[in-house]
């Protein structure tokens, strides 16, 4: 009986690390998806910055031949984000 019950504990213990380990792999794949998304977000972040300054620069310059203070716009946009 007592064999019996060590080998029962044994088998939970098993049961156990596997729970464990998966998760162990499942927490590692939820930071890597983590990494990824905060990632993609510095992206997106980045490239709206980008696309503000292309705009100002594009809104400048057909500013500037109608009515001259294109270089004041793209200043404003780039320190500002307006």
């Amino acid at each position: 009986m007592c064999s019996r019950l060590l080998l029962e504990i044994k088998n939970e213990c098993d049961r156990v690390q596997q729970y464990m380990d998966k998760l162990d792999d499942k927490t590692w794949e939820i930071e890597k998806l983590t990494m990824a998304l905060c990632d993609a977000e510095d992206e997106k972040e980045w490239e709206r910055d980008r696309q503000q300054v292309l705009v100002a620069r594009l809104q400048a310059s057909v500013c500037s031949t109608s009515c001259g203070f294109g270089t004041a716009l793209i200043d404003r946009v780039a320190y500002t984000g307006d």
